[in-house]
């Protein structure tokens, strides 16, 4: 096989994601009845992962950290999504359980198409083009799926729950976070205090802000540990994110502050997001 042939294709998701919920001793004629294709494509999929270091072709093993570090990390890259138009189809992303109940399924439905479907929304493209037919006998290779397409189209909130699902239906651990000293987390809710007495028009040029933003944008998981604060001491983040939302220019003033780089519309996202996180209660 040509180096240029390795490339992972979306259906090579498919088959990791069937094959971890197969019993050892399986075929590849036999998962590739269960997925309506051919023998020789699992067998292409199985190469290109083992070159991607995701399956370990002579163990037979998938390396299920590797697995979810690309899902959660690069699949909305590498296999993006994108809604379309109207059609009929099976359900996908947050209108599936089990996200369908930690996500609000309000609004048009998202679906793969497929003619015998009964519910029509926007179209979205499955990985392979079997997977509709497929997730009406493998109702756990259909949540799997359903999780991955929140991860391809949600938001970094939506994101966060599909996340946190993929890891429980992969019977996987995530890895644990270095802890944030105890003196960063202090200093951040110091820091917020001094800007509540900030005057909304000198919010674009406050340098406090600005520091603000740069350390929770280098250290994402701050906003967790803040969250995670007894109620006394999260009530000052709480009242310092409800302020700054309900600046109607907030968007702005946070898109001033953050540092420029790669991936800067993903971060702001994830920014704003964060921040919003913090006046939950």
């Amino acid at each position: 096989m040509k180096k240029g042939a390795l490339v992972l294709k979306p259906q090579d998701i498919m088959i990791l994601l069937k094959l971890k919920f197969t019993e050892e001793g399986w075929t590849y004629a036999a998962i590739a009845h269960s997925l309506s294709m051919s023998a020789s494509e699992v067998h292409g999929a199985l190469e290109r992962s083992h070159h991607a270091r995701l399956y370990n072709r002579k163990l037979r093993t998938i390396d299920t950290d590797a697995l979810v570090e690309f899902l959660t990390h690069g699949i909305r890259y590498a296999f993006p999504a994108r809604p379309t138009g109207l059609c009929r189809g099976v359900p996908t992303a947050w209108f599936v359980p089990p996200l369908m109940r930690q996500l609000s399924s309000s609004g048009t439905p998202l679906v793969w198409p497929d003619d015998e479907g009964t519910t029509e929304g926007l179209q979205i493209t499955p990985l392979y083009r079997t997977v509709p037919t497929v997730v009406r006998t493998d109702r756990q290779l259909y949540q799997a799926l359903a999780i991955i397409d929140a991860i391809r189209l949600g938001d970094p909130q939506q994101r966060a729950v599909a996340v946190s699902a993929l890891h429980q239906i992969l019977g996987h651990t995530p890895a644990i976070d270095t802890p944030v000293e105890p003196s960063q987390t202090e200093g951040l809710i110091e820091k917020m205090r001094s800007l509540r007495q900030v005057l909304p028009q000198k919010l674009y040029e406050s340098p406090e802000l600005g520091e603000l933003i740069t350390t929770l944008d280098q250290n994402t998981e701050l906003f967790e540990q803040i969250r995670n604060l007894p109620a006394d001491q999260r009530r000052l983040a709480t009242s310092w994110g409800r302020s700054l939302l309900r600046n109607p220019e907030h968007p702005f003033i946070v898109e001033e502050h953050l540092p420029r780089g790669p991936q800067f519309e993903e971060r702001l996202e994830a920014m704003l997001a964060g921040i919003r996180s913090l006046t939950q209660t």
